[in-house]
């Protein structure tokens, strides 16, 4: 048991000095951090990339940098057939109407009604004739 300690014990003593010397060394022509930061902090405005540089598709079409027509079509395929936030947010809004109105669906409803109707009847006695009706209707 004491053999396997030391054992271990000198392995990890040599595995930290190994990573220790690993993180000292950066070889014989290192020259140091370069002086961008001390040259930025004094400058007066931001550096301008010069005139030989190149420019890059933009971010909103990464997928072009690979150079796959299959992929490419694939997106612009489900670019043109999908909605676009405006459109969904109206289908959202659609779609939670139609659920309110399903919901009033199953609450019970009542109506009532009344009418009165005066009838003119020459010659009979009396002439005037009122009739009156009145109504209740209850579903669910």
């Amino acid at each position: 048991m004491k053999t396997t300690m030391k054992k271990t014990s000198l392995l990890l003593c040599v595995s930290c000095c190994v990573l220790l010397s690993a993180c000292a060394s950066v070889g014989p022509d290192y020259e140091g951090a370069p002086s961008v930061a001390a040259d930025a902090v004094q400058a007066k405005r931001f550096a301008r990339a010069g005139g030989d540089t190149t420019s890059t598709e933009p971010l909103s079409a990464w997928w072009r940098s690979l150079d796959d027509a299959r992929l490419n079509e694939l997106i612009e395929a489900a670019l043109q057939y999908n909605p676009t936030l405006a459109q969904t947010e109206a289908r959202l809004r659609q779609s939670r109407a139609r659920f309110a109105q399903q919901k009033t669906n199953q609450l019970p409803k009542a109506t009532a009604s009344a009418a009165m109707l005066d009838l003119d009847r020459p010659g009979a006695d009396p002439q005037w004739t009122r009739l009156y009706a009145t109504g209740v209707d209850a579903t669910w």
